[in-house]
């Protein structure tokens, strides 16, 4: 194809670069070049055919850095299919309730680009000794369950959304 496109995320425990990683490897798989790289190492994207941006859902909305990527880049993210992917604790069970919430905490992110071309919604995990002091104080005393040690991703299901992912973007061409 000779023309790449970027995956490029914002994680702050490792779940969502693992992802990441996932999605890339099935781009390069169907053909693709592929750059991947953590959003705040992103300078130019013009030079992609296709961004795929993936975010962890924190405190209900997509992490600070991805709507400052956003902003930096709105004008070139106009002109190539972006597809947005995110990962988080209320897609444990793939509910329509669940759905729906996800796609409520991504409004912010999906309200700034211009009809994304797949909208992933995906579990994470949560690793205790990847979080701050404050977040492994406030996991156990959480009554929700919410926060509790774990992972929950569904590798075929992200798999399966990347394999149309790459479909979407070969037709894109």
């Amino acid at each position: 194809m000779g023309e790449k496109v970027l995956v490029t995320y914002a994680s702050t425990s490792g779940s969502t670069e693992e992802i990441a990683c996932l999605i890339s490897e099935v781009l390069f798989q169907a053909g693709m070049l592929v750059d991947q790289c953590k959003m705040h190492q992103v300078r130019v994207i013009t030079t992609y055919r296709a961004v795929v941006m993936g975010t962890a859902i924190r405190r209900g909305k997509p992490l600070p850095e991805v709507m400052r990527f956003v902003s930096e880049h709105r004008v070139a993210l106009r002109h190539v299919p972006v597809a947005c992917f995110s990962a988080g604790v209320w897609m444990r069970e793939d509910t329509p309730e669940n759905r729906a919430k996800t796609e409520g905490f991504l409004a912010p992110l999906l309200a700034e680009i211009d009809q994304p071309v797949a909208v992933g919604c995906f579990a994470g995990k949560i690793d205790s000794r990847a979080l701050s002091r404050f977040w492994r104080w406030l996991a156990p005393r959480d009554e929700s369950g919410n926060h509790l040690h774990g992972d929950w991703r569904d590798w075929d299901k992200i798999q399966g959304w990347a394999q149309e992912l790459a479909g979407i973007l070969t037709a894109a061409r």
